[in-house]
């Protein structure tokens, strides 16, 4: 039903798309349910577990084990993709986290080994990230692809708009803890999309790491590994921010839920024309911009004391971030793309270094936990996050520096 519904009313946007838009609705309706239920669980998890009496350092335990699992299933997922596909490796990504989200829908009642939810959790994103990023690259238009990057983004921020407020309502209504339940029930509903086409890979084959060319990542990674970390700083740590020094009252969940959920709007109404700036070649003036204002607005974070000044720089960072990852994102699958054969192993790997950057930081957190969880705590962790966005302005990727383009760097 949803994908009928996204294609009666995408496709006559997709006017390049003149045989290939199924493949292409298949993943926004994807987005659009994982969006819902992921808003629903990733935005709540560490509030959620601090409500359960758990501390900071607890939830960073989590936190680090979901990293350090992704190091090797990053590359567990490479080969899972290279022999079943990236359509098939993400149906399996999507039953992980369903299975993420029971161990935290009973987390009240059993007693689970920390690690061992990190473990779970990390393991799905690893197989539904790394076949996702060759599934996009392998289907996308390379004229329109900032275009269709947008639109994943406005699918998934459909789902982000309902997925708090839902969770919000849920938690207030229910309890917390079935946030988790409707979130698994969407995540079932979310692999049937999948199932319509082929794959858009050759299955059955062994992704070749021995004879990967090692330099052709590095110019990369300074640039990967901070909008990755910057990402997952802000998920992660800025709600358990808001739930200590901001909201520290029982309608928590609800209040974190619309704040996210206007957040997501602004990106819908904004997704479509920073696509189509990006297509036009002004992508490397764009990402600059975006990175060094997120950078700043990442230093006053930890110092927000009050709803509407956490609401204002909400907004403002969510214009930001799309404002550079939409012509980062768009760049770097283009340069995956143009890696053909080496298209999985260059997924994995930047992704695994990625993976191991991320393991370190939140360890580097985890042992500051342990003296401090007060303000200091956030207030070295907005650092690294503006340090990261900083980084994100080093990119190479030679796609954004297309000659000919008023404004270009």
């Amino acid at each position: 039903m949803i994908k009928r519904i996204l294609h009666k009313n995408l496709y006559h946007q997709h006017s390049w798309r003149e045989l290939a838009f199924d493949e292409l609705n298949q993943i926004y309706a994807a987005m659009l349910v994982r969006g819902l239920s992921i808003s629903m669980v990733g935005l709540f998890v560490p509030v959620f577990m601090t409500r359960l009496g758990y501390n900071i350092t607890q939830v960073l335990i989590v936190i680090v084990s979901y990293f350090t699992v992704r190091i090797f299933f990053d590359v567990i997922a490479s080969y899972l993709v290279a022999w079943f596909g990236p359509k098939h490796t993400m149906i399996f990504g999507q039953i992980l986290f369903a299975i993420s989200s029971a161990q935290f829908l009973t987390l009240n009642r059993i007693v689970w080994p920390l690690w061992l939810l990190g473990f779970v959790w990390g393991a799905s994103q690893s197989c539904f990230y790394v076949p996702f990023d060759v599934n996009f690259s392998k289907i996308r238009h390379s004229k329109h692809g900032g275009k269709e990057l947008g639109y994943v983004e406005i699918m998934g921020k459909i789902g982000a708009i309902f997925g708090p407020l839902l969770g919000g309502v849920i938690s207030i209504v229910f309890g917390s803890r079935y946030i988790f339940a409707v979130s698994t029930v969407l995540l079932v509903g979310g692999l049937l999309p999948m199932l319509k086409t082929p794959e858009p890979t050759n299955v059955k084959v062994r992704p070749n790491y021995k004879n990967f060319d090692a330099s052709k990542i590095v110019p990369h990674l300074p640039s990967f590994i901070g909008m990755g970390l910057e990402m997952t700083l802000t998920s992660m740590l800025w709600p358990l921010y808001m739930s200590i020094f901001v909201l520290p009252d029982s309608n928590v969940f609800i209040k974190i839920g619309i704040l996210s959920s206007v957040s997501a709007v602004i990106t819908i109404i904004i997704a479509k024309k920073i696509g189509h700036l990006v297509d036009e070649g002004y992508g490397g003036t764009m990402l600059k911009i975006g990175a060094y204002i997120n950078a700043v607005l990442y230093i006053g974070r930890a110092f927000i004391g009050s709803y509407l000044l956490a609401f204002t720089a909400n907004l403002t960072s969510e214009v930001a971030t799309l404002t550079h990852r939409l012509p980062f994102m768009k760049a770097y699958y283009d340069h995956v793309d143009a890696s053909k054969s080496e298209r999985i192993v260059f997924v994995s790997v930047i992704t695994t270094i990625s993976s191991v950057t991320k393991a370190v930081i939140y360890s580097m957190l985890l042992m500051l936990s342990t003296v401090t969880t007060g303000r200091l705590f956030f207030v070295v962790a907005s650092a690294i996050a503006a340090g990261a966005s900083v980084l994100v302005t080093l990119e190479k990727f030679k796609h954004t520096r297309r000659s000919g383009k008023k404004g270009l760097i």
